[in-house]
């Protein structure tokens, strides 16, 4: 079986979603024939026969499937976004991290609801299989769309090799993590306010994600916007933090939370359904109000 794996959004800095690409193509690649449909060469990828075609997304989901008939591919796998159209022999597996488009649509642009409403349900139609990382995001995905719920499939996360405990060290200077994004789901405004409020003079709180620019949050002397870390830093800035704080109004899987686990670092989450699901225990959990 030759597997084909749209990787177009590798090297774009797009986080947990990148990652979760990167992981699966060196993971199948080790047990099956692998193409990637990439944007850009990339290093991890140079072993690996890939495809680099232009830069439009219109094109490639327009030719992405006669680049799979001329290449012998059998599957292709994609997030959220299939071809527009499929050979009969081929098979095509979506994956959908979540579905907070359908929870907050006045979060997106509208474009993103052009996709989310007119083509991805279109993407759930043609696929043969859904995957999606928890049992939460299958009870969402089948409370929207019902008519698939034989296709969904759960398969967790995994942790990056990269996120692994090594000589755990406390930064001299002492500090809170906390991972975001320009949604609001992250909830980074309120976990600043309530770094202000707790008048901790000698702690800081270091924002990986997004640049002072990307907010309106009240600027703070102690308040740090690293913007964009590789995982190498990823996982000291991990080791070092007093905790990761988490406090997401709503994930699909959430995989920061796992990876300070993983580098024995405390976190402190949201107490949402995901959240429960995928720590369980481990988690001090995060109630607002308190």
């Amino acid at each position: 079986m030759k597997i084909l794996i749209d990787g177009h959004m590798l090297g774009s800095n797009e986080g947990g979603n990148e990652r979760y690409t990167k992981n699966l193509i060196l993971s199948l690649s080790k047990i099956a024939p692998i193409g990637v449909l990439l944007y850009k060469k990339l290093r991890f990828v140079k072993k690996i026969y890939s495809h680099i075609i232009i830069n439009n997304d219109f094109i490639r989901l327009l030719i992405a499937p006669i680049i799979m008939i001329i290449n012998g591919y059998d599957v292709l796998h994609v997030n959220y976004l299939l071809p527009f159209w499929k050979p009969l022999r081929i098979k095509y597996v979506l994956t959908v991290h979540d579905l907070y488009f359908k929870r907050s649509p006045n979060s997106y642009s509208y474009k993103d609801k052009f996709i989310f409403y007119v083509l991805f349900p279109y993407s759930l139609w043609l696929c043969d299989a859904i995957i999606v990382p928890s049992n939460f995001s299958r009870s969402e995905l089948i409370h929207f769309y019902p008519q698939y719920t034989n296709k969904v499939f759960v398969t967790y996360y995994g942790v990056d090799p990269v996120f692994r405990k090594i000589n755990r060290r406390i930064s001299s200077i002492p500090y809170f993590l906390a991972i975001a994004s320009k949604s609001e789901r992250k909830n980074i405004r309120t976990i600043c306010n309530a770094f202000i409020e707790a008048r901790m003079e000698n702690t800081h709180l270091y924002i990986i994600g997004i640049k002072p620019q990307d907010t309106a949050i009240p600027r703070n002397h102690n308040i740090h916007f690293l913007g964009y870390v590789p995982d190498s830093r990823l996982n000291m800035l991990y080791h070092e933090a007093r905790a990761l704080i988490y406090a997401s109004s709503y994930e699909g899987f959430g995989l920061p939370p796992l990876e300070a686990l993983a580098c024995d670092t405390q976190v402190i989450a949201s107490d949402t359904p995901c959240m429960r699901e995928i720590g369980g225990h481990m988690y001090s959990y995060y109630q607002k109000g308190k």
